[in-house]
């Protein structure tokens, strides 16, 4: 069984894994500015993406993008569109919430079926 601060590091490193699977998402999306409903098309389509990614991944490749090592290794220009989306999300709360609201349960359930949280 693994130690709380096993796990914490562990969902630590899960949160520094979707931010890079968000960069290379982020990168290839594209709306257009004028539409009034462009933030939540943008955030429909990350959090999409981004469960599909998830989803996709065997446990193995989820834990290679949870290493630090992936961190280190991540795209100068994914990390920038990264932390823009970042900042969107924490100055717009409603579009925050919307996107964690869709992405979360993918993730956590992919988390725990690969065993990085502790099942008891």
């Amino acid at each position: 069984m693994k130690s709380v601060s096993e796990t914490k590091k562990q969902i630590i490193l899960g949160g520094l894994a979707i931010l890079t699977v968000l960069g290379g998402i982020m990168a290839s999306e594209r709306v257009n500015a004028q539409d009034p409903n462009a933030d939540q098309i943008i955030v429909d389509k990350l959090a999409a993406k981004t469960s599909e990614k998830f989803n996709g991944m065997s446990c193995k490749q989820l834990a290679s993008a949870m290493s630090p090592e992936a961190a280190k290794t991540k795209d100068p220009e994914k990390a920038k569109i990264t932390a823009k989306f970042i900042g969107v999300l924490k100055q717009k709360p409603e579009l925050k919430t919307r996107f964690l609201n869709q992405v979360s349960a993918p993730i956590v359930t992919k988390m725990f079926d690969c065993g990085f949280i502790p099942k008891s």
